[in-house]
């Protein structure tokens, strides 16, 4: 790091990164060095490369209290595999810097460069880094380049002989999703967030991707009368190879699938996200199942040799901690989708709710695809799930390679529904279109897919304005997998909430809540939904409650940041966009003055003086981020005209916040002009 993380640095350290987890210091993965100034952009790397299995050293999170600070510094560069280097004007300055590069070097130690801006090099960087590739975080900022950062990490480390990780996470870490290159605005922040309701997993399948802070253990989640509850935690890679993550995670990810479809009225299955926030984890089994509300914990390993595969499953009851039932299975690459179906059924036979004998009526045996295809899609799911722009393009890729294989594969055609519906890389006029066609194929080939069905039902609504044809694509979707937490999100985001169906709305987000408790982006848009049922202080608690578990979480700071200004309270607003462009990476000098300015705007004109202010922060040129907020703050104004146009453009756009017209309160001042009226009708939103 480096100096700007002592006391002695001067800097103001923004919270030693949240996901604060223990490394064992002989035996790391990756040196993070960094000037103060820049301990925004530090944290953000260190939040992601954890979440993603990777090592960090941070100082000085993990310094040793009472030791001495250079001697941490120096033995964490001994052990570790490879330095990042967050590279600014700020760090050129830095002697600590400078020495922490100069001692990788020495050792032979790649070092991957992260550059932040233009600034020349000194003559001695000159000479440690002229070989080095660099990655540019100006370009879209550190969500963008996650990927591109874990690949080069991972090019260079040798994970294998790393040793398995040593972790302690007390709170999963949040998902943040990657969009287009990021404006530096409460506009184009809010932009991004909505754009993320896009996709449920917008964040939360990953930040991008998946992090954030050390906390108290979350309070026991209410249980759903009547079930049992069933979290399946993270299967563990012994492949000896984190290229094959993939085949672990999409192994959990297809048995939380499987499992959630036994019998929902008995058997509740946590989802994904939640699950996967214990990967690497060093919780005790009666932790996790506090944590989860869990009556059961299903934990297992994979390991990979050519075309063999053996998985261990361990079933354990939480509340004595006692392991049930253990098997091993070893199978044929080709026979893991049928090995779900077994597993399954022998859980449900030892959790003994009487499943066993639904699950012998099922149809013996899922579509067993050739093994390619197989793996090309697990690949899919891997990509799908870190839910940044670049992912969710290769895992098109990913699923449309494996429906080539075998154009029988109906998981193929759904995974890639899934990823054109879940993110707009597209603009909506190709993204929807696409997700429409995919999931209808799938569908031709197995009915029975609920993500395919949730998935067309989003495009009916989100594309089509079809209502009745989106209920009931939702409602098959629940009906064939009630322990879906997408579905239910679905349901209640796309569909009920813009036909203000709030109450109903607000019971299904509840649903999704227990489903998978430990969400950042589903605890956040609950707040939304109060929002739009003007329930403004359950609103407030819940974002409260969100960001008690995630205070690092932008998201949610950015909704709050709304709901405090439609509460007339703005000095709070304020504050809570600052935080937002904070976490986001903006600039803290930019950021700062912008604040400066929003205040003194308020200040001399109230209300007015603070949209005005708001709306000088769109970027001229940005059309998307005008489209998508323009009509809200023009509406806020009172530019009723230009508003309705904006609002217009947003509607044939199809831009996804052009679907709450009808409840936003930011549009009241609009609801008795004909023209909006007319384009109610024109969505299907008229009562």
């Amino acid at each position: 790091m480096s100096e700007g993380s002592s006391a002695a640095g001067g800097g103001r350290l923004s919270n030693v990164p949240p996901a604060a987890l223990h490394v064992p210091k002989p035996c790391l993965d990756i040196f993070v060095s960094y000037a103060s100034q820049d301990t925004t952009v530090a944290n953000a790397i260190v939040e992601t490369l954890e979440l993603n299995g990777i090592r960090c050293w941070i100082a000085p999170r993990d310094v040793t209290p009472g030791s001495h600070y250079a001697d941490g510094i120096m033995l964490a560069i001994s052990g570790a595999k490879a330095l990042v280097l967050i590279l600014s004007a700020s760090a050129l300055a830095s002697k600590h810097v400078g020495k922490e590069v100069e001692r990788v070097s020495s050792k032979g130690r790649p070092i991957i460069v992260l550059r932040t801006d233009a600034a020349p090099l000194t003559p001695a960087f000159e000479y440690f880094l002229s070989e080095s590739q660099w990655i540019d975080v100006r370009i879209g900022g550190v969500v963008a380049i996650t990927a591109k950062l874990v690949e080069a990490i991972r090019l260079h480390v040798d994970f294998a002989a790393a040793g398995e990780p040593s972790v302690e996470v007390s709170l999963p870490v949040t998902h943040r999703t990657a969009t287009a290159p990021r404006a530096r605005s409460l506009v184009a922040v809010s932009a991004v967030v909505l754009s993320f309701a896009l996709a449920y997993f917008f964040v939360d399948r990953l930040w991008i991707a998946k992090h954030f802070a050390t906390r108290k253990p979350v309070a026991a989640i209410q249980r759903s009368n009547g079930r049992v509850m069933l979290a399946v935690l993270p299967f563990q890679n012994l492949s000896n190879d984190p290229e094959q993550d993939y085949l672990s995670d999409g192994l959990t990810e297809e048995t939380i699938a499987d499992l959630g479809e036994l019998n929902p009225q008995r058997l509740g299955v946590i989802a994904r996200t939640s699950a996967m926030a214990y990967k690497h984890t060093a919780k005790t089994v009666a932790t996790i199942g506090h944590e989860l509300n869990a009556d059961y914990l299903l934990e297992g390993s994979i390991r990979r040799e050519g075309q063999s595969v053996r998985v261990t499953a361990q079933l354990i009851r939480v509340s004595d901690q006692s392991p049930l039932w253990t098997h091993n299975y070893d199978r044929e690459f080709t026979g893991l989708l049928a090995m779900h179906k077994e597993l399954g059924g022998a859980i449900a036979q030892q959790v003994r709710v009487n499943l066993a004998p639904n699950y012998a009526n099922q149809p013996a045996a899922k579509y067993v695809p050739n093994a390619e295809a197989y793996e090309l899609y697990l690949q899919g799911l891997f990509y799908l799930n870190m839910r940044t722009a670049d992912s969710i393009r290769k895992s098109i890729e990913y699923f449309k390679r494996s429906a080539d294989k075998d154009t029988g594969f109906a998981l193929a055609y759904a995974g890639q529904a899934s990823a054109y519906i879940s993110y707009t890389v597209f603009s909506p006029q190709e993204s929807y279109p696409k997700a429409a066609a995919a999931a209808l194929r799938a569908l031709e080939l197995d009915d029975g897919l609920a993500e395919a069905h949730a998935a067309l039902g989003a495009e009916k609504a989100l594309f089509e304005f079809d209502w009745a044809a989106a209920e009931t694509q939702l409602n098959r979707a629940i009906e064939l997998n009630p322990n879906s937490a997408y579905a239910h999100f679905i349901f209640s985001l796309y569909y009920l909430t813009p036909r203000a169906q709030s109450q109903q709305s607000i019971l299904e987000m509840k649903k999704v809540l227990k489903l998978d408790p430990l969400s950042p982006i589903y605890n956040t848009v609950l707040g939304l939904t109060y929002y739009f049922a003007r329930q403004y202080d359950q609103a407030l608690e819940q974002y409260g409650k969100t960001l008690k578990l995630y205070p690092d979480f932008f998201v949610a700071h950015a909704q709050l940041a709304w709901l405090y200004a439609q509460l007339g309270d703005f000095p709070n607003a304020i504050t809570q966009i600052t935080k937002t462009r904070l976490l986001e990476g903006g600039s803290a000098q930019k950021v700062a003055a912008d604040e400066l300015a929003f205040r003194k705007a308020f200040k001399n004109r109230g209300a007015e003086g603070f949209w005005q202010a708001v709306r000088g922060a769109i970027q001229p040129g940005t059309f998307d981020v005008e489209v998508f907020f323009a009509p809200q703050i023009f509406a806020r104004l009172g530019d009723t005209d230009i508003a309705l146009d904006t609002l217009q453009r947003s509607y044939e756009q199809r831009v996804f916040f052009a679907n709450f017209i009808k409840v936003d309160p930011a549009y009241d001042s609009l609801r008795s002009d004909p023209r909006f009226a007319n384009l109610v009708q024109r969505m299907g939103l008229a009562p």
